[in-house]
C-alpha cells in the first residue's frame, strides 16, 4: 500500500502499513511514498506533500530535540499519514506559491484549500489541517501500535 524506504525495521514497516489500513488509505487512488530520513528541513519531525495522485512523506530520525525516540517517531508517522489521508481524499489541497497583488503591492503568498476554504499565508498554529492531525495522532498511534 505504501512504498517505504530508509529503514529495514520490520516493526516500523508493519506499523506504517497498520496505520495506512486504519486510515483506509487504500480507498483513494493515490500512490504513497514514505521515506525515513536522518533529518527533515528546519529540523521538523516530518512532512507530507503532494496531490491526490502522488503523496510523499518524510519522517525524521533526528529533529530539533535530537534523536527521535521510536514511539515519538510512530506518532509522527501517524500525524503525517493523517495529512496523506487529507490530501488523498481531496480535503487538503496545496495551492503552492503565487504572486499576491492585493493592496497595490506584489508579495509572494502561499495557498492551501482545506474542506473547501482557502487559506493564504495561514500561520502554522492556525492551520485547521494541523489541528486535526494533532487531535487524531494519539488515537491513531494507540490503535495501531
Amino acid at each position: 500500500m505504501i512504498e517505504v524506504s530508509g529503514t529495514v525495521s520490520r516493526d516500523l514497516k508493519a506499523y506504517i502499513q497498520r496505520v495506512a489500513e486504519y486510515l483506509n488509505l487504500d480507498l483513494y487512488d493515490s500512490y504513497y511514498e514514505l521515506d525515513i530520513v536522518r533529518d527533515c528541513a528546519q529540523k521538523a519531525g516530518g512532512y507530507c506533500h503532494g496531490d491526490e495522485n502522488d503523496i510523499q512523506i518524510e519522517i525524521a530520525r533526528y529533529d530539533a530535540g535530537g534523536k527521535v525516540p521510536r514511539d515519538h517517531m510512530k506518532i509522527n508517522i501517524a500525524h503525517e499519514l493523517i495529512h496523506a489521508q487529507q490530501i488523498a481524499s481531496g480535503r487538503l489541497e496545496n495551492g503552492g506559491f503565487f504572486v499576491n497583488r492585493e493592496g497595490g503591492t506584489e508579495t509572494i503568498a502561499y495557498r492551501h484549500v482545506f474542506d473547501g476554504v482557502e487559506y493564504i499565508n495561514c500561520p502554522y498554529e492556525d492551520q485547521p489541517w494541523e489541528h486535526e492531525a494533532y487531535q487524531r495522532e494519539e488515537e491513531v498511534y494507540q490503535s495501531c501500535r
